[in-house]
């Protein structure tokens, strides 16, 4: 089964305000890609649009069988951000996928006071990947196309998907079933 770890760096959590700003996509066992908004990158462009990295990250996640995201699921976060965002458009939204949220996983699983992957991932002994970022760093990205500010965005989203690469055969043993999501 062609697997894809993903995650999302964006400008706020209701897709009516959000802005994509990066796309983090590592296919398992490959190099990590982090596609980046750029509309942020070029002088004078319309820093709000994110029509093309939706586009591209749908196109690259349309190519696997299982997409895999940690609080991103159905009833999560990144899935419904993306597609809420492609509708924004009048673009169709990515076709129903098998869906693994690793955070519905560890939930159900394990016995923690907190579930954020910064947690989980040091519990397995990955964590030294999960960086943070102020929150200034995305308003720097978002509103003024900041490239020191985006370079650190870009860091913490490979980051995220590497922890999800690495996460997975530790968590994959709770898995119970998967179902399609879109």
């Amino acid at each position: 089964m062609r697997t894809i770890f993903w995650d999302i760096e964006c400008t706020d959590l209701d897709a009516h305000w959000a802005r994509i700003l990066t796309i983090g996509l590592k296919p398992q066992g490959k190099k990590a890609l982090v596609l980046v908004n750029q509309s942020l990158l070029k002088k004078g462009a319309d820093r709000s649009n994110d029509r093309d990295i939706l586009v591209d990250a749908r196109t690259i996640l349309e190519g696997f069988d299982l997409v895999v995201s940690y609080y991103g699921g159905h009833w999560r976060f990144d899935l419904p951000m993306l597609n809420t965002r492609l509708l924004s458009y009048g673009e169709k939204p990515l076709s129903p996928k098998f869906h693994l949220d690793l955070y519905s996983v560890a939930k159900k699983s394990l016995r923690f006071k907190r579930l954020n992957l910064a947690i989980i991932a040091k519990f397995f002994g990955i964590g030294s990947l999960k960086t943070q970022i102020d929150p200034n760093d995305w308003v720097r990205a978002a509103m003024d196309g900041d490239r020191k500010a985006i370079e650190k965005i870009i860091r913490h989203n490979r980051g995220d998907v590497e922890i999800l690469d690495k996460l997975f055969p530790k968590l994959i043993p709770f898995v119970r079933g998967l179902r399609r999501e879109g």
